[in-house]
């Protein structure tokens, strides 16, 4: 399988964030709901400005 590696488009942003949530829902337990909530917030700026590094294969 080829896996090509590129800078994130705008548009893929809600469903980058979604993968985040998914992510550390299932991994990080140990965060209060309160500061998970703020991580979102500072995951969504990022992940939606099309910043990101993502992999697709």
């Amino acid at each position: 399988m080829v896996i090509s590696i590129r800078r994130s488009r705008h548009e893929e942003g809600e469903e980058l964030v979604a993968i985040w949530c998914r992510s550390v829902d299932a991994t990080h337990d140990f965060l209060s709901a309160e500061y998970r909530a703020e991580l979102e917030v500072l995951a969504s700026s990022f992940l939606t400005a099309g910043s990101a590094v993502v992999g697709r294969g």
